[in-house]
């Protein structure tokens, strides 16, 4: 799963205990996303929460496949983490 606009603080509540001047700063520098904090925290829980209904209370595991059409920033599949950067020509 990746969520388009995340980052690091996206997926706890670091953006709401935070100071509000520190995350305008980080958020100026670049360091944060723009997903607004809100956003990101329901669809962190909406993932969470599916996830744990689809592995331990056997609900169907297309529950997990309809997250992105409540959550357009979804985005399901398999991505690398460090993805490779090409060199310029």
């Amino acid at each position: 799963m990746t969520i388009t606009g995340a980052n690091h603080f996206t997926f706890s509540d670091q953006m709401f205990t935070k100071s509000p001047l520190l995350m305008f700063a980080l958020r100026r520098a670049g360091v944060m996303g723009p997903l607004e904090k809100r956003r990101g925290l329901a669809i962190t829980s909406a993932c969470v929460h599916t996830f744990f209904d689809v592995s331990l209370k056997g609900a169907s595991a297309e529950e997990m496949d309809s997250l992105p059409f409540q959550y357009p920033a979804l985005k399901m599949g398999v991505a690398s983490a460090f993805p490779q950067q090409q060199a310029p020509q």
